[in-house]
């Protein structure tokens, strides 16, 4: 489970914020041909990441999801600067 994981849906230009709680990602993992393991995240294919060890890999994996996550949070704050936004958390069961 990760901590910093928001996703952002924008819907009749309204803005919702879901704090993504109940969902674990899923580590697509191989070794490559100089020792190293390197690992995508299933549900967010953009979060790839490396380590000398399993753990090493999945930890840099959850890493990499919260700097993207932290990315699109500014990114979606800076496009909507100034604009009337309803912003809301939802629970993901």
């Amino acid at each position: 489970m990760f901590n910093a994981s928001y996703r952002m849906l924008l819907s009749h230009k309204t803005v919702f914020l879901i704090k993504i709680k109940s969902v674990k990602p899923t580590a697509l993992i191989e070794k490559s041909e100089d020792g190293w393991f390197v690992g995508q995240l299933e549900e967010f294919p953009e979060v790839l990441s490396q380590g000398k060890t399993l753990s090493e890999v999945k930890s840099n994996l959850l890493d990499a999801l919260s700097v993207l996550v932290d990315a699109n949070r500014e990114s979606v704050a800076f496009n909507n600067k100034g604009k009337k936004i309803i912003r809301e958390q939802l629970e993901v069961v």
